[in-house]
C-alpha cells in the first residue's frame, strides 16, 4: 500500500494533562475528513473518578463504571 493514507492518534498521559481536550479540538478541526474511531471522557463524582465514557466520532456513546472500593 503505498499511497496509504491511514492515520493512528493515540494519546497518553497523566489525568488532567489535556488528552481529551486535544483529541477533540483534533477532531473539530478535521472535521470535513471521514474520520472513524472513539474517545474516552472520565465521569466523576466531586473530585473522584466513577467511570469512563466511550463517545464514538459518529455520535455513539458507551458507559463503563470502574471498581469503586479500594482494599
Amino acid at each position: 500500500m503505498p499511497d496509504a493514507t491511514i492515520k493512528n492518534i493515540l494519546l497518553t498521559g497523566p489525568p488532567g494533562c489535556g488528552k481529551t481536550t486535544v483529541i477533540r479540538r483534533v477532531i473539530e478541526l478535521l472535521g470535513d475528513l471521514r474520520l472513524a474511531g472513539f474517545y474516552t471522557q472520565e465521569i466523576r463524582n466531586r473530585d473522584q473518578r466513577v467511570g469512563f465514557q466511550a463517545i464514538g466520532l459518529s455520535g455513539q456513546s458507551a458507559r463503563g463504571a470502574v471498581e469503586s472500593g479500594r482494599k
